[in-house]
């Protein structure tokens, strides 16, 4: 199908600026533009949730959320996180924080502490 566009003289000096970047001819660039956009709204639905380092996935997951009501922006988003659950979730009555920073036994005196402290130093 062949579609022609009128652009100003600017956008069309943009538009050869981008492609020009992309190491394209202007036309293959809006063709990939135009293919990206309609593959990610006819694939917003067909998402592979058990393929997480699909990056164009994600990508069309990304675009998929242009122009949607705040409720299905809400159900994709909630169906994306419930993808990726912590793969080593946290012990019951911790935080995952608590991996990070560690926890001190809750024991020692200041004057331990202030030892420690010198020591490290």
């Amino acid at each position: 199908m062949t579609i022609s566009i009128d652009l100003s003289p600017d956008t069309e000096q943009k538009l050869r600026t981008l492609a020009n970047e992309f190491g394209q001819a202007p036309s293959d660039y809006i063709r990939s533009l135009i293919e990206r956009d309609i593959r990610a709204h006819m694939d917003m639905d067909g998402i592979d949730a058990d393929e997480p380092e699909d990056v164009n996935a994600l990508d069309r997951a990304i675009a998929a959320l242009t122009n949607r009501t705040p409720e299905q922006i809400a159900a994709i988003q909630a169906r994306i996180i419930a993808t990726y659950q912590p793969r080593n979730p946290p012990a019951p009555g911790t935080s995952g924080m608590e991996r990070v920073y560690g926890q001190w036994p809750g024991d020692e005196t200041d004057e331990e502490i202030n030892r420690a402290l010198e020591e490290l130093s």
